[in-house]
């Protein structure tokens, strides 16, 4: 089902480098500087997104319960485990029996999120892990209700629904979320069987910005990265292995403008070493870029939608994923 998300204003994220507070809108290159937190749509809330720091900022270092780090280069593995492509939890039994929500504790801060096991789970099956991020004012288990990522998936994949603190996401390379990112790929990898290469991360609005920082922050942990109507990753091109990335972005979205999608698109093609030319792509309207190396494509879907995820989202991006899996 399409989900047609707009935004209001009745309420202001206060984000900013070092904490300050941001004001309620975009600037001229689309990138979000402040904004609000949820909107309604056939009265459920839902986060809006578009609440990230300008574009070249540090991104997010407040501390939350010390969990932050001032310095430093963030980890690229999680361990052997990675080398391995099989996780340590193979051969054990579902720690899970069903889908519910989890807590754990991050440098000293408690931290929420909502787990999805595979449909017939079986310990002799390293499964792909997704990470999906709401967008800003929403939750993990709210994410897992209303988008059919799941379902695209057949039950096929271990799904994780981060809470960001707050409803928003911290994109520095080694805050708070990076640390919960990593703290989950290590101790779900313990627990259940895992393809440690086949771990993904999709989002929406702000949580498209959550999903493309990973890549650049964690490349050789991340295999593929999905981007509906966000943007990011802060920061240069990446020296770090490539990740393949498919964006989505409408061009009639007016809280996160599409040129936020576009910088997306062209941050991944550069890094990636694709080439300039495109070909399509099942499903339209999406495009494939020519040249890019084995298992780190890079798709570009322009729709003529608002903030929004299309109906043709969730099978394109679990497509995509097995493409570059």
């Amino acid at each position: 089902m399409r989900e047609n998300l707009w935004c209001g204003r009745s309420a202001i994220v206060c984000l900013g480098f070092l904490g300050l507070a941001c004001g309620g809108s975009s600037n001229s290159d689309g990138n979000r500087t402040g904004g609000t937190t949820a909107l309604t749509t056939g009265g459920t809330s839902r986060g809006s997104g578009g609440t990230v720091p300008a574009t070249g900022s540090t991104g997010g270092t407040t501390a939350t319960g010390g969990s932050t780090s001032t310095g430093g280069a963030p980890p690229t593995s999680t361990g052997g485990a990675v080398a391995s492509g099989r996780s340590a939890g193979c051969g054990k039994s579902a720690p899970l029996p069903a889908a519910a929500k989890q807590t754990t504790s991050v440098g000293g801060a408690a931290r929420s999120y909502y787990l999805v096991p595979p449909t017939g789970y079986n310990a002799a099956t390293a499964y792909p892990l997704v990470f999906v991020f709401h967008g800003a004012g929403g939750t993990g288990e709210s994410m897992h209700g209303w988008f059919t990522l799941e379902q695209a998936a057949a039950g096929a994949a271990l799904f994780v629904y981060p809470d960001g603190l707050g409803g928003i996401w911290d994109l520095g390379n080694n805050g708070p979320d990076a640390k919960l990112f990593d703290q989950l790929v290590a101790s779900l990898g313990e627990g259940w069987c895992l393809d440690t290469k086949a771990i993904f991360a999709a989002g929406f609005s702000y949580g498209g910005w959550a999903a493309t920082q990973l890549a650049a922050s964690r490349p050789a942990v991340i295999r593929g990265i999905a981007s509906i109507a966000g943007g990011g990753p802060q920061g240069g091109k990446n020296s770090d292995p490539a990740v393949a990335a498919i964006i989505i972005h409408g061009t009639a979205d007016t809280a996160e403008p599409i040129i936020a999608g576009t910088k997306s698109r062209d941050h991944f093609v550069a890094t990636n070493g694709c080439g300039s030319t495109t070909t399509n792509l099942t499903p339209s309207p999406c495009v494939a870029y020519a040249g890019c190396p084995a298992g780190k494509s890079v798709a570009w879907c322009q729709h003529a939608g608002a903030h929004e995820i299309p109906d043709f989202a969730a099978a394109g991006i679990w497509g995509f994923f097995l493409a570059n899996r």
